[in-house]
């Protein structure tokens, strides 16, 4: 069984050596078949040479590292990693590591039984050690629901940075998807339910970390993405 997990990165300098090194060494240290795919997407700070001195001197061999001058965005980065990606189960993280290596093994546990597992703050037993900015948890108080109602997602957090899929989901819903930005999470659960592929929702310790890609300024654009991707399909 072999783990492709993408990671897409825009600056990320500050967490990206930290967060290869502990999924690094969490697969090794469980004798797992793994590939990581570092996307670093217009980066301006140090991430591509983070990424690149990884990949030489601790990922040998396991360690793929994808150097785009344009911003692909988010979703655009997940794309381009899942392309590539040839693991049984393929999946993404966001390069700050806020679902550790021992979180993310829940997900590995309930690939067992369904077709994707995805990362989430807003479960019963879900727990948030350090939380996000005011304004980050009213924005999601406000945008989950509408998703949920909007595209019939049963999930209470669509937009946790830790997913993962069978190579079948991950690869035929692959052609589907559009989106570029923070709404690509909502296209990628929609479309993979459209599919009739299972996809369960796990809870989570998580905790927050600085350097947010996601501002506050996104919203209008990430709202009118969503209204475009639920009109268009």
């Amino acid at each position: 069984m072999k783990i492709s997990l993408v990671l897409p990165t825009y600056n990320q300098e500050e967490h990206l050596d930290r967060s290869l090194k502990m999924y690094d060494y969490f697969f090794k240290q469980y004798g797992e078949d793994f590939e990581l795919i570092v996307v670093c997407s217009a980066c301006t700070d140090d991430s591509v040479g983070i990424a690149k001195h990884f990949a030489g001197a601790w990922g040998k061999g396991h360690t793929n590292v994808i150097v785009s001058k344009v911003n692909l965005g988010k979703g655009g980065a997940v794309r381009l990693g899942f392309q590539e990606a040839d693991g049984d189960w393929i999946g993404f993280l966001d390069p700050d590591a806020s679902v550790t290596p021992r979180q993310f093994k829940k997900l590995m546990r309930e690939m067992r039984v369904s077709d994707g597992a995805i990362a989430s703050r807003r479960l019963r037993e879900s727990r948030i050690v350090i939380k996000q900015p005011w304004w980050r948890r009213y924005w999601e108080h406000i945008v989950n629901p509408m998703i949920r109602l909007v595209f019939g997602l049963h999930f209470k957090d669509t937009q946790c940075g830790a997913k993962l899929f069978s190579k079948k989901a991950a690869k035929e819903v692959l052609p589907l998807l559009n989106c570029t930005g923070f709404e690509f999470d909502v296209e990628l659960l929609w479309k993979i339910k459209k599919l009739g592929y299972n996809v369960r929702e796990v809870p989570v310790i998580w905790k927050h970390r600085s350097g947010s890609r996601f501002k506050l300024r996104y919203w209008p654009s990430m709202a009118w993405g969503l209204l475009k991707i639920r009109i268009f399909g």
